[in-house]
């Protein structure tokens, strides 16, 4: 109670001061880079957060705003351009977001904020992935992301939730580092999640 309470709100804006400070060069350069292509800047979106709350995010530009003829968004392979193609891949999209760590809109570590599409769907088990903030890195991603079923991303956010806790905060740090640094290795379960 008291490390999510006091404790990782406090880290929380620590990182994310010293995370946007240190990124700053970076974010300039490609601040200038989408403001002179022409395809803009910023990405904005509404999340589901804390409580089951709607919240907007921010992110890096990364997708043109093309639309078929009924004023839908096409499909994201129709709309990608080589920046943004390169800003996803080297997640340096997600830069602003250390901002909203900063300033408290986001935890470092903490369930991915999903669509607000998503929010009547959820059970009640999937449903407790909201009893937390949601973060930049999160469990279900250190141990997979995109390349687990769906639901099983969920059931690892729902367990995360319920088992909040500074060792179990370090170890999905640890093992997102590990993976940014290792690109090649595939996914796996490790020994030190038992969800």
């Amino acid at each position: 109670m008291i490390y999510s309470r006091w404790l990782k709100p406090g880290f929380d804006c620590l990182a994310g001061i010293v995370l946007s400070l240190a990124s700053l060069p970076i974010a300039v350069v490609v601040v200038l880079a989408l403001f002179f292509s022409g395809r803009g800047v910023f990405f904005r979106q509404q999340r589901i957060g804390f409580k089951g709350r709607p919240f907007g995010i921010i992110k890096f530009k990364t997708l043109l705003d093309l639309h078929d003829h009924f004023g839908v968004p096409l499909p994201d392979s129709q709309r990608t351009f080589p920046l943004g193609t390169w800003l996803r891949k080297t997640h340096l999209d997600e830069i602003p977001q250390l901002w909203m760590i900063a300033t408290g809109g986001l935890s470092l570590i903490g369930p991915r904020p999903l669509l607000l599409d998503y929010l009547p769907r959820y059970t009640p088990n999937q449903a407790l992935r909201h009893s937390v903030k949601p973060g930049l890195l999160g469990l279900s991603q250190a141990l997979g992301g995109n390349a687990l079923p769906y639901h099983q991303r969920l059931r690892l956010d729902s367990w995360y939730a319920a088992h909040l806790s500074f060792s179990l905060d370090v170890l999905i740090l640890a093992r997102s580092l590990r993976q940014l640094f290792r690109r090649s290795s595939p996914p796996h379960f490790s020994a030190e999640f038992q969800p």
